[in-house]
């Protein structure tokens, strides 16, 4: 036998042990091979509400909040190399809270900045800003008006959106004196107002807030938590008005996102009918009719966002939940107008939540970032806030499920057995043994 060959059969060999070791250890959990995630940055976070991307003037970067203790919240920047610290808020002389629930990226007329909503009282420089402030680089933090705030103990701003060129704030608030109320209120640049009745009560919170066009024209679409009007709501600029019967619960995120069958609102939360058609805590608006994505979602869908891995945009859904599609997925899961597929080994525990998702291009590629509170990430250790970098697809993952196990193997052996050229692994446009030994290198390579 020639060394060539020597080296050829200790390649199959090893191919084969490497297999059935392989093959032994998928029956305690399938490996995914489309993806990975990573953690972000060395820096320790708190628990981590939101995510938005904004361009200060000198490129794009990721902000998050960071809840660092009860009575103070710090937003931070990423760049793709290191976290950045551009201040924060502090409790006011009563000890509230400290929260950032919303970060948005908006231009209302007066050049780009970065709104923030939450719970707070005052911003890094003693600023005064009742839970709602704007940041740009040249100015830091400056109040809008006499903010959010109402009689009530603490107020809360959940949600913020610009629709109309005018800044829209949802979440837990009253009127006070004339000042806006019922939850949702709208800015022009120098004061606030009421949207008509607003929406819910005393006890009831906006949590969501998305633009989108129905074919009617566009329209700012409200998710809240009042069962009074369905949990979701339209508002056209002028005047409310219902989606058909809506949902039996609470709307927590609202996304567009085109299936290939045209654009359509997608709302997540916790509720189990939509339109009087029974779906699981996630829901498709087509603007006249509700459906559902498939078997959905066992758990609370708390964050929506669209991202293309470069096998097409598809709409990623997160939260706290250990199922999609009737399949294993921990707290995010993937949707791609069709089926519910895993994003690796998921997203912390059971116990764990996603609470708000984006996606940056740190100038490698873009990725898809996901923020809440969880201590891992694909098994990996990470400090609540990790990304999801896409792979390119593994050939020998033949049932295209980002799962390499038993399954793709027999497969094989099936396309093999029957002839098809898609077991004619090195091309060479004979079937034979070198394609079956080719085929058990790729597997057990891990792809």
């Amino acid at each position: 036998m020639t060394d060539s060959a020597r080296n050829r059969s200790f390649r199959r060999r090893t191919g084969v042990a490497c297999l059935l070791a392989a093959l032994g250890g998928v029956a305690g959990g399938a490996h995914a091979q489309c993806g990975d995630w990573e953690r972000v940055g060395s820096t320790n976070f708190g628990e981590i509400y939101a995510l938005a991307v904004f361009d200060d003037g000198t490129g794009p970067a990721l902000y998050a909040s960071d809840r660092y203790a009860n009575y103070v919240s710090y937003v931070l920047r990423w760049t793709g190399t290191a976290w950045s610290y551009i201040g924060g808020f502090h409790a006011g002389p009563t000890g509230e809270r400290v929260n950032v629930f919303a970060l948005e990226a908006l231009d209302l007329g007066t050049g780009p900045a970065l709104y923030a909503g939450g719970e707070f009282r005052v911003a890094t420089g003693g600023v005064a800003a009742n839970n709602v402030a704007r940041w740009d680089a040249s100015t830091g933090w400056s109040p809008l008006g006499d903010g959010i705030a109402s009689h009530r103990n603490q107020e809360e701003v959940f949600a913020l959106a610009a629709f109309g060129g005018l800044l829209y704030a949802g979440g837990a608030f009253e009127e006070r004196f004339g000042n806006p109320g019922n939850n949702i209120a709208r800015w022009n640049g120098t004061a606030w107002s009421r949207l008509g009745g607003g929406v819910g009560a005393a006890w009831d919170a906006v949590v969501a807030l998305e633009v989108f066009n129905d074919g009617s024209g566009p329209a700012l679409y409200v998710g809240h938590s009042s069962w009074h009007t369905d949990f979701i709501n339209r508002w056209n600029g002028s005047s409310w008005s219902y989606l058909g019967t809506g949902t039996n619960g609470m709307v927590r995120a609202l996304k567009v996102f085109n299936d290939g069958s045209g654009p359509a609102l997608y709302a997540g939360g916790e509720f189990g009918i939509a339109g009087g058609n029974p779906v699981s805590n996630i829901a498709r608006w087509d603007g006249s009719d509700w459906s559902a994505l498939g078997s959905g979602i066992n758990g609370t869908v708390r964050a929506l966002a669209v991202f293309d891995d470069g096998t097409g945009p598809a709409l990623y859904a997160a939260g706290t939940f250990t199922e999609a599609g009737g399949n294993p997925a921990s707290n995010i899961a993937r949707w791609d107008g069709t089926e519910w597929t895993r994003l690796g080994e998921g997203i912390g525990a059971a116990w764990n939540a996603v609470f708000a998702l984006e996606v940056f291009d740190d100038g490698s590629g873009p990725s898809l970032y996901a923020a809440g509170r969880f201590p891992q990430a694909g098994g990996n250790p990470v400090s609540n806030i990790a990304r999801w970098v896409p792979q390119p697809p593994c050939r020998a993952d033949l049932n295209g499920d980002c799962v390499l196990d038993w399954r793709d193997f027999f497969l094989y052996l099936d396309l093999f057995g029957a002839g098809d050229p898609i077991a004619d692994i090195n091309g060479d446009g004979v079937l034979d043994a070198d394609d079956f030994f080719a085929y058990l290198e790729l597997f057990a390579a891990g792809c």
